[in-house]
């Protein structure tokens, strides 16, 4: 049985089930954290309110994501690396994914070409789905 909580904006701030989920928002609504058992998601907006950076930290990695927007779309995400020192990691070795959207603003499957064989992730539908609501 899932149990879920809002806050007095009706934001989603918990499901409580098979697994325990938290979120916190910050003054304009938008999700700054959500925390799934011992993974700790955080979340940075530009002005325009659209996520540009993403911290994923659990016990046995830090990660980062950083959003790329042109004209208001969503371009293209880079994923990397946070060493033990706290520096990000810059090199050939990050993942970068480009969107491209379609006609009707759907993002369809993702491609990745910095692999030697570009690959092609399953489509995500629209681009941070879930993360601002």
């Amino acid at each position: 049985m899932l149990i879920w909580d809002s806050d007095l904006s009706n934001r989603l701030t918990s499901i409580n089930g098979t697994a325990s989920v938290q979120y916190r928002y910050n003054a304009k609504g938008l999700r700054v954290e959500k925390t799934k058992g011992s993974e700790v998601r955080f979340y940075i907006y530009d002005l325009q309110g659209q996520a540009i950076h993403e911290e994923i930290i659990n016990p046995d990695e830090h990660q980062y994501r950083e959003y790329i927007y042109a004209l208001g779309q969503h371009l293209s995400r880079v994923d990397g690396e946070v060493d033990e020192a706290g520096v990000y990691s810059d090199d050939t070795a990050n993942v970068k994914y480009f969107f491209h959207s379609d006609q009707v603003g759907m993002t369809p499957p993702l491609v990745d070409l910095f692999l030697k064989t570009p690959s092609v992730i399953p489509s995500i539908g629209t681009p941070l789905s879930g993360i601002t609501r």
